[in-house]
């Protein structure tokens, strides 16, 4: 059984070395309905997502029940199959939220030249079941998340003048002549 270790801001991952082989990539690609030779001999980066939460997993980190909320994955150079590559990465914040703690990763994989070829990004909620938030609390969240703000996404903050204006319902006298 596996000791699993709660995240911290600054836990670094374990670096490993992976290659990603052109088997392999062959059957997931074909299990999808994707013609392999749409990559030709280069690597698909959107497995790169799934790496780096494997990544976190073999440094004892457990995935289960966590929710994605924001993956950015950026292809610096495209990988080639079957080139070894280092991976690399750190916890960056995690921050209570109402229904838990929001936990930013980021995972690099660099050639063996330390040059980066792919980075992801994450933000995800751990949710923690011992709390019990009012429903829409977490719609606005009290400061910005920096992922979204790298990529571009304005988050309002919990100011009233933010807020949507109630509808105020009229009622109409229905008459017949």
């Amino acid at each position: 059984m596996t000791n699993w270790v709660e995240p911290t801001t600054g836990f670094v991952l374990q670096t490993q070395r992976i290659v990603v082989e052109q088997d392999f990539q062959s059957a997931k690609l074909a299990s999808a309905g994707i013609e392999p030779s749409a990559f030709a001999e280069f690597c698909d980066p959107a497995f790169f997502i799934g790496l780096s939460i494997q990544a976190g997993i073999d440094s004892g980190i457990s995935a289960e029940g966590n929710i994605n909320m924001l993956t950015q994955l950026i292809q610096h150079q495209k990988v080639v199959l079957g080139e070894p590559l280092e991976v690399s990465g750190e916890i960056t914040s995690v921050d209570p939220v109402p229904r838990g703690h929001r936990i930013s990763t980021s995972v690099w994989f660099r050639n063996i030249s330390g040059e980066a070829m792919i980075s992801v990004h994450r933000v995800s909620l751990k949710p923690d079941l011992s709390l019990k938030a009012e429903r829409g609390q977490a719609i606005v969240p009290s400061r910005s998340c920096p992922m979204l703000a790298r990529c571009g996404v304005r988050v309002p903050t919990n100011s009233r003048r933010n807020r949507p204006k109630p509808i105020a319902a009229r009622v109409m006298p229905f008459t017949m002549n």
